[in-house]
């Protein structure tokens, strides 16, 4: 199975915390980084506490 993540902090003046976003395919192709950042954009800002720019 191939993934591909993305890491990124829940803000840039507060110290720890950050979020992880992985799109997993079972078909043995790697994600599309566009397909996975148009899920962060979806799903980050349902996140409570997610600050976008933040």
């Amino acid at each position: 199975m191939q993934s591909h993540s993305w890491v990124t902090r829940s803000s840039r003046r507060r110290r720890g915390g950050s979020l992880d976003v992985t799109l997993s395919r079972a078909d043995g192709v790697v994600p599309d980084d566009a397909v996975l950042l148009r899920i962060a954009e979806k799903v980050l800002p349902t996140v409570p506490g997610w600050k976008a720019g933040g």
